[in-house]
Parts: structure tokens; C-alpha cells; sequence
């Protein structure tokens, strides 16, 4: 498949890289260890790798309110208003005009590149909202016990790991297609004097 350039590549800051990175490892940790864990069940504790969720979901937690906080100052990356443009017309009409622009690209058997174009960000922010729910409610249950913020949070695995397989997915295939968005992710640069 081709690529088709709409925008400039995003380029990251360090410090937006390694938010990115802990936040996925810790993400991916808790996903994975999820599947085979033991929950906690009729006054028994969860086992070993239940505990390991459980610290896994609070690093993610720490790493994702660090990784907003970062988004709602940092300049030159996509901003919070970037990732939900759903409460602005000219971010709205932009987001709409980006699907459109992909849909045709892709009709055209080419691979549309736009990380740093409406349709990439409201993805992401879309993501990254889910994982602050989910880390949130599931830190809500480990402190307080609280059994409806671990109802939510259990609700919230599928659309995780939908959200999850489908971010990878398109990585990889980008990265395929000779669009080195991992590269930009996850190689740390030094700053230009």
C-alpha cells in the first residue's frame, strides 16, 4: 500500500515520549496480567498476579494524570482541544473534513499519514480518556473498596483492549507502509542547540 502524505509528521518531546512509554507499558502490563490473574472471590484475596494488576493500574494511573496534565500545557503537539474536538465548530468541521479526506485517500488504495491531523487526535484522546476511566475506577476499588467504580471498571476492559488492538494495529501497519510513526514515538532524541 502507499503512503499519502496529508500534514506534517508529529514530532514529540522527550518528555511526551516517556509519558508515552510508561503509560503503555504499564497499560499493556495490567491488560496482559488480566487474562490469567484470580480475582479476589467470596472473601478470598486475589493471587500474586492479581497483585501485580493492581500495582500495574496504579503506575498507569500516575502515568496517564502526568501524561493529561502534560497535554493540557505542552505547545507544539496536540492539545487537549486537539484530542476532543466534539465542543468546537472549527475543530468539529476539521475532524469532519479529516474523515473525509481519509476515506478518499484510502478509496485510492493509498495510506493516509496523519498523526498530527483531527481524525489521529480524537482517536488518542479518545484512548486516553478510557485509560484514565479505567485506571481511575480500578485505583477507586483498590483504595475504597468501592464496588460500583469496579463495576465501571471491569465495563471498561473490552473498549480498553478494542482501543488497545486497534492503536498497535495501526502503528504497525503505518510503520509497514514506511511511515516511522513508532520511530517517533519511542526513539529519544537530544535537543537541537
Amino acid at each position: 500500500m502507499k503512503v499519502e502524505k496529508s500534514g506534517n509528521p508529529q514530532h514529540y518531546s522527550n518528555l511526551t515520549r516517556f509519558l508515552h512509554l510508561v503509560t503503555v507499558l504499564a497499560v499493556t502490563a495490567a491488560l496482559v496480567i488480566s487474562l490469567f490473574m484470580t480475582y479476589p472471590k467470596g472473601g478470598q484475596p486475589g493471587d500474586f498476579w492479581f497483585e501485580v494488576h493492581e500495582k500495574a493500574g496504579l503506575v498507569a494511573l500516575g502515568g496517564l494524570v502526568l501524561f493529561w496534565l502534560w497535554a493540557a500545557f505542552r505547545r507544539r503537539e496536540p492539545s487537549l482541544g486537539d484530542w476532543f474536538p466534539y465542543l468546537s465548530g472549527r475543530r468539529l468541521a476539521a475532524l469532519w473534513a479529516d474523515i473525509k479526506a481519509h476515506l478518499a485517500i484510502l478509496r485510492g488504495g493509498k495510506l493516509p499519514i496523519s498523526d498530527d491531523q483531527p481524525l489521529a487526535n480524537a482517536f488518542h484522546g479518545l484512548g486516553a480518556l478510557i485509560a484514565l476511566v479505567l485506571a481511575a475506577t480500578g485505583t477507586l476499588g483498590y483504595f475504597y473498596g468501592q464496588s460500583w467504580a469496579l463495576g465501571v471498571h471491569e465495563a471498561l476492559g473490552l473498549p480498553m483492549w478494542i482501543y488497545f488492538g486497534g492503536h498497535v494495529l495501526m502503528s504497525l501497519v503505518h510503520e509497514f507502509a514506511h511511515d516511522p510513526v513508532l520511530r517517533n514515538m519511542f526513539v529519544f532524541r537530544s535537543r537541537k542547540p
